[in-house]
């Protein structure tokens, strides 16, 4: 009955399947759906499997299908031995690991290997470990996303973390974000509701430092010249992007064109209680860096004869001032 290796033919195929219920000699089904929000177009995937291994497996075990075996208030899954299940598609996509993990003891085989977790997989499986009641699932995947979280995957984290409807995860991933925006690679991903969020949370990192505050505006420069419209449609999102206390200080690189951003939208102003427009920001950026960068001063040929007339002022005056 055994191999050369000194295994069981028999027990390596006891595990779930999606195809012969037979040969894994299944005793229950499980019909997991799901609907793209895209096409709207449903699919449904069957798995065949066993109930001892489902209720049976320790701290992998399901604590969904053991009160379902248990009771007769799942009487109908219980008599045709069929579970109906409806998921978000990536959650869906993530179910067979979760099966892999449950039936991980039960398989007898020198080279098995249990589930390998990572920053695409983590959050799905998250998802499922709650539903289905698999403590040491949940434990061992939040373990990962705690040790992986970084500022190199947390714009990831929180992508995931929507497509699968994980409202913690989202606000967890929303705070890695803003603590480490300074290091995130690009913004222009993100929406502008979870940009907002970004930058209205907490731990959003030091902005008041000038060098921050630079950079952050070279970034909303590029932000907005790709979301143009963002005033109207986002009306919330820009007010809080433009703010004083997100932007206090603006790069010489990004001025002109918040100029021209203020002159289209008819002057921006802070809600809070700095209150320091956007107009000012720009002159005085203008004004403190005017002789360090000649392009400046071709840039500034695009604005209002006005317009160009406060910035040479400032300049002038900053300059006296300066000695």
């Amino acid at each position: 009955l055994l191999d050369e290796d000194g295994t069981d033919e028999e027990m390596i195929k006891f595990s779930w399947s999606t195809t012969n219920p037979h040969e894994v000699y299944s005793d229950f089904t499980i019909e997991v759906s799901s609907v793209s929000a895209d096409s709207e177009q449903q699919t449904i995937t069957t798995y065949y499997v066993h109930k001892c291994v489902l209720v049976f497996a320790e701290e992998r075990k399901s604590e969904y299908f053991q009160r379902m075996f248990g009771t007769t208030l799942h009487a109908r899954e219980n008599v045709e031995a069929v579970s109906k299940i409806k998921l978000l598609p990536a959650v869906a996509a993530a179910f067979p690991t979760m099966l892999d993990y449950i039936y991980y003891p039960f398989v007898i085989h020198r080279y098995k290997k249990d589930i390998e977790l990572s920053s695409s997989n983590a959050v799905p499986l998250r998802v499922l470990s709650k539903y289905f009641g698999i403590h040491g699932l949940r434990k061992l995947v939040n373990r990962f996303i705690n040790a992986d979280l970084s500022e190199k995957n947390c714009i990831q984290y929180m992508d995931n973390a929507e497509e699968c409807n994980d409202v913690h995860l989202i606000a967890g991933a929303t705070k890695a974000c803003a603590k480490h925006f300074c290091k995130l690679e690009s913004i222009t991903c993100l929406s502008p509701e979870r940009l907002q969020h970004i930058v209205n949370a907490e731990t959003f990192c030091d902005i008041t430092e000038c060098p921050n505050s630079r950079m952050y505006s070279r970034r909303l420069m590029k932000y907005m010249s790709l979301h143009p419209d963002l005033s109207s449609s986002h009306p919330d999102a820009y007010q809080d992007l433009l703010c004083c206390k997100k932007m206090p200080v603006v790069s010489n690189a990004a001025c002109v064109f918040f100029l021209l951003l203020d002159i289209e939208k008819k002057s921006y102003k802070c809600t809070c209680k700095e209150k320091r427009c956007l107009y000012d920001r720009c002159v005085l950026s203008y004004a403190t860096n005017w002789t360090r960068c000649e392009s400046l001063d071709a840039a500034i040929e695009s604005l209002p004869v006005e317009v160009q007339n406060d910035l040479r002022k400032a300049a002038l005056a900053f300059a006296r001032s300066s000695g």
